[in-house]
């Protein structure tokens, strides 16, 4: 992949920013407040279900207008139904190999995971689990890259496990803010630290 300058960072973290903010957006919404798991998580994914559905309605269309433009003219797939029903329940991401390709439904699937991981595991955990996590799966990422297991680092690298690190360092920032001065970094005044 071309990671010249000329791309911008945009083209190259833009995915790393929505997950860090997930991250932080929730912890901000959720830490505290007495809503269910199970609302967390079926709130989450209408809001995605509602960029999901018509996104895949147009690619049902496209499959079968007769002149298919998107996905289906380069993959070759005839199995749209099943690849609907993965699309729909955000399991896209387990297949992350073919559907990296197919668009964006590895990243709904991911970002769903996500959100569950969170108000199941992440919500009340300690800034210790988080570090743990962060430091467990960029272990393993690092192990698997250098054992040339390419396949494996993919599969985990585009897979809601992969995307972790980010997402904790969002609830992380977010339970503990950080001050960015031109000069120096300090810890928010409201964590006593500075007193």
């Amino acid at each position: 992949r071309d990671r010249s300058p000329s791309r911008g960072l945009g083209d190259v973290y833009k995915r790393q920013i929505f997950v860090f903010v997930s991250g932080y957006g929730l912890s901000k919404c959720y830490d505290h407040s007495g809503e269910s798991k199970g609302y967390i998580i079926l709130r989450r994914a209408i809001q995605l279900w509602k960029w999901l559905v018509p996104m895949a309605l147009l690619l049902i269309l496209d499959r079968y207008s007769g002149h298919t433009h998107f996905t289906y003219a380069y993959l070759g797939n005839n199995k749209i139904w099943t690849d609907m029903l993965f699309m729909l329940t955000f399991t896209a991401n387990g297949l992350a190999d073919r559907f990296i390709i197919a668009g964006p439904w590895w990243y709904f699937g991911m970002a769903f995971l996500l959100y569950v991981i969170y108000s199941l595991f992440l919500r009340k955990s300690s800034d210790k689990v988080l570090w743990g996590i962060i430091a467990g799966v960029w272990t393993l990422l690092i192990v698997l890259s250098s054992l040339g297991l390419d396949n494996c680092f993919f599969a985990f690298r585009y897979n809601s496990i992969g995307w972790l690190p980010v997402f904790c360092v969002g609830i992380l920032l977010s339970r503990h803010p950080v001050y960015i001065c031109l000069l120096y970094t300090s810890p928010s005044p409201r964590d006593g630290l500075l007193s």
